[in-house]
């Protein structure tokens, strides 16, 4: 009986199987399964910004019905912050301060799956500013050194976080020195300018726009007089080596000491008396600002200079306390040449473009001409004279692929007047300039490899974001795209059919660029055929 009932079960159970594994394979069929070749995936998964608040976009593809849920962070938000977009699909980076850190996209399917991509964000901060904190204002904004004396200058570099560091300059080396870390040592009697520039480099440094100065007086006192009090050594009254125009609107005074009072000058007839100004520059010089009269005066004119006062010089020296007369030449062409430029430098974002900055206002035809340019080697297609300047900077536009490699090439530069004849055309001025090479990337070939490759070539290593659709029978097969030292490797959803062509498509939003920073030319549609060879 027992043995009987056995077999009955073991029948029962041997009809009921294939319904079982029936019903478990329309379960498996209907339940969604990870599917590589249908992955989502980042625009760009590496990315540098240059500066404070800088930005850039994010963008998340092939997102699927299967995708429930999308969450950004940035797991470093001192670096970077992320503001989402486009229900998820798009996210803006913002740059807040010098460092690393990865932008995080959690992607949740609706079987409770999570996936994480990661975007490596990478800021490095600009300097914006410096100052000197410790300077002093002793006396008419200048600080009083003691010869011999050695004064610690400190400065602060904003933002704190900036790379750039401070380089020390001193203007005349025989009154005072300077070292690296901003300690002045006081040489001899006179005035000199002090200036702390923020930069990467102390080449990087001549150039750089962010600076602060001081002006310092350096005295000699004696330990004691006849009455046990401190007393300066006076010098004799600084003497008056020439008066001429230096450009169309000053006349320039040369004195064989450094000069404290300026003084004045009477000129036209006697009708205008202008006071000075001791140029920053060089402390034995001292500017007079001719008005918009004076300065149509022509030939050589009568000038009458007095009541200068040189350092140190005893209160009961009046050897300067008059006018004195000097005949002057008002002629245009006593205007001195325009100061070459005090940078030039590639722009970071298109190696096509050098940018030459100027401190004077130039003339726009004598600054558009291209022909006053030349860099060894390199083609020059346009100067221009940039709107927003104070006309003062120059865009020099040069022909693509003529920058053949990284290094310093030697630039030209002559012809160029002042504005409204200030000053007359420089004298040719020969610098090192440091050009990165501006020689786009090229494809050198398209593959397929079974089952869902599909590989384009370039002629160098690239970097950027890439996006292609790979057309066959209407149908689009790509499903990411990424970027592999020279290659952009696209992996397709499916494989397609063999021996039948399809088409490469580029997406509008195709950044390809090498490592210098060149941006690749169009990259054309191309026509393959698969096979699995």
């Amino acid at each position: 009986m027992k043995k009987k009932s056995f077999l009955s079960f073991m029948l029962t159970l041997i009809l009921l199987l294939p319904m079982i594994s029936l019903g478990n394979s329309r379960v498996a069929s209907a339940e969604w399964r990870w599917d590589r070749y249908k992955a989502p995936v980042l625009s760009s998964t590496n990315k540098t910004l240059e500066g404070n608040l800088k930005t850039f976009e994010l963008s998340l593809y092939n997102v699927n019905t299967y995708v429930k849920k999308i969450s950004w962070y940035t797991l470093n938000d001192k670096v970077a912050g992320v503001k989402v977009a486009n229900n998820g699909k798009r996210a803006t980076v913002t740059a807040l301060s010098s460092g690393t850190t990865n932008i995080r996209c959690k992607i949740t399917f609706t079987d409770r799956r999570t996936v994480n991509l990661y975007c490596k964000v990478t800021v490095k901060t600009e300097a914006t500013g410096i100052i000197i904190t410790n300077k002093r204002d002793d006396k008419d904004n200048r600080q009083i050194i003691e010869l011999g004396e050695n004064y610690d200058f400190n400065s602060k570099i904003t933002p704190g976080n900036a790379k750039e560091k401070t380089y020390w300059f001193i203007n005349d080396e025989y009154y005072a020195k300077v070292d690296s870390n901003g300690i002045v040592t006081a040489e001899n009697t006179g005035i000199v300018t002090l200036t702390a520039v923020a930069a990467l480099t102390e080449e990087a440094a001549a150039y750089s726009k962010i600076r602060d100065q001081v002006q310092i007086e350096i005295v000699d006192f004696d330990d004691d007089d006849d009455n046990g009090n401190g007393v300066r050594n006076y010098e004799p009254q600084a003497k008056l080596i020439n008066l001429v125009r230096s450009d169309k609107s000053r006349l320039t005074a040369t004195f064989d000491r450094p000069i404290q009072t300026p003084g004045l000058i009477v000129v036209n007839n006697g009708t205008e008396c202008i006071e000075g100004k001791t140029d920053p520059g060089d402390s034995k010089k001292v500017n007079y600002t001719l008005s918009s009269v004076s300065a149509q005066l022509t030939g050589w004119k009568e000038v009458s200079i007095g009541y200068w006062e040189g350092y140190q010089v005893a209160p009961d020296n009046t050897a300067s306390d008059h006018l004195i007369k000097v005949n002057v030449d008002f002629t245009i062409n006593g205007i001195n040449p325009l100061p070459a430029p005090i940078s030039i430098t590639q722009s970071q974002s298109d190696n096509n473009v050098i940018m030459l900055q100027f401190n004077n206002k130039l003339d726009r035809a004598s600054a558009e001409n291209k022909a006053n340019y030349a860099i060894a080697g390199v083609i020059i297609n346009s100067a221009k004279v940039m709107d927003n300047s104070s006309d003062t900077s120059v865009m020099l536009s040069v022909k693509p692929g003529t920058i053949p490699a990284n290094g310093n090439y030697l630039a030209t530069i002559s012809g160029i007047k002042g504005y409204n004849n200030s000053y007359t055309a420089m004298a040719p001025c020969y610098v090192s300039v440091s050009l990165k090479e501006n020689i786009a990337p090229v494809v050198t070939g398209y593959s397929y490899t079974y089952p869902v490759t599909v590989t384009i070539t370039f002629n160098e290593a690239i970097k950027g974001s890439a996006g292609f659709k790979v057309i066959q029978d209407n149908k689009d097969y790509a499903s990411y795209s990424v970027i592999d030292n020279n290659r952009i490797i696209i992996t397709l959803r499916e494989t397609p059919a063999m021996n039948k062509m399809m088409q490469v498509i580029p997406a509008d939003y195709n950044m390809i660029l090498d490592m210098s920073g060149n941006k690749a030319g169009s990259v054309p549609t191309k026509n393959i055929t698969p096979n699995n060879n």
